[in-house]
């Protein structure tokens, strides 16, 4: 049977958990606080919680590992440790680690003092997969909740958006398929503005702050994800429908 190692189990990584678990698959998750389904409590900044999981891991280590939580403030051992011992490693990242603006594809510039670009350049470089998300929404989190709370959001600004589903397939692909050394970019490849945002919200019956609308958008920041390499690699992918899938979640976050 497949063995996953599942790293961090914030709103994605629970996701991941649950929907791995009904797969044929053993799947172990690992949190500095959170235990779900039997996972282990692990920090992955501590030298020490490192060497106990490579004993763990000495005679049943796992074919793939998943890491959901950010890479920079992790100890170099937990790196060292992956590179020996999983052959297939995948990395959740944010697109707003670009630099760019316009069309964005895995080769535009990344911001070069981003707090997450040496962790991630490492682990491109020892032959992990970096998977860079645009806006999680789901069940639970949804972009009108960010629109009540956000003093910059403009009517005419794009933001980029991925439904939590889409990672859940993303990933499943990998698993099948597994590329190393590689970028990804994962956007939904929708056109999505703060305006039509607030339109879904007051056709819910929310109004968003007044001075949304008399926001001006005088930087143009907004960008849009090619997804052609997805595509090219895993031609099956395909993504939720917003307009669809959309609802206010009133413990959004």
């Amino acid at each position: 049977m497949t063995k996953i190692a599942l790293f961090g189990l914030g709103y994605t990584g629970r996701y991941l958990i649950e929907m791995l678990s009904s797969e044929s698959v053993q799947v172990e998750g690992y949190s500095r606080r959170t235990q779900l389904n039997q996972s282990h409590i692990f920090n992955a900044e501590k030298s020490e919680e490192v060497h106990n999981l490579k004993i763990l891991w000495q005679n049943n280590a796992p074919a793939f590992a998943i890491i959901t939580f950010p890479p920079e403030a992790v100890h170099p051992d937990f790196w060292t440790l992956l590179e020996e011992t999983v052959p297939y490693r995948l990395l959740l990242g944010t697109t707003g680690s670009y630099s760019g603006v316009g069309e964005i594809t895995e080769s535009s510039d990344v911001i070069s003092d981003h707090p997450r670009k040496m962790a991630e350049d490492r682990f491109v470089k020892a032959g992990g997969t970096l998977l860079r998300l645009s806006g999680i929404y789901g069940p639970g989190r949804d972009p009108i909740s960010w629109l009540l709370k956000s003093k910059l959001a403009a009517p005419q600004k794009q933001l980029n958006l991925i439904h939590i589903q889409d990672i859940g397939k993303f990933v499943g692909l990998w698993l099948k398929k597994p590329i190393t050394g590689e970028v990804f970019n994962l956007s939904d490849g929708q056109n999505h503005s703060w305006g039509k945002i607030a339109e879904i919200a007051a056709a819910q019956g929310i109004e968003p702050p007044s001075e949304f609308w008399e926001r001006k958008f005088l930087e143009n920041d907004n960008r849009f994800f090619n997804l052609e390499k997805v595509w090219k690699t895993y031609p099956d992918m395909d993504f939720v429908a917003f307009s669809e899938s959309m609802e206010y979640q009133a413990f959004g976050d």
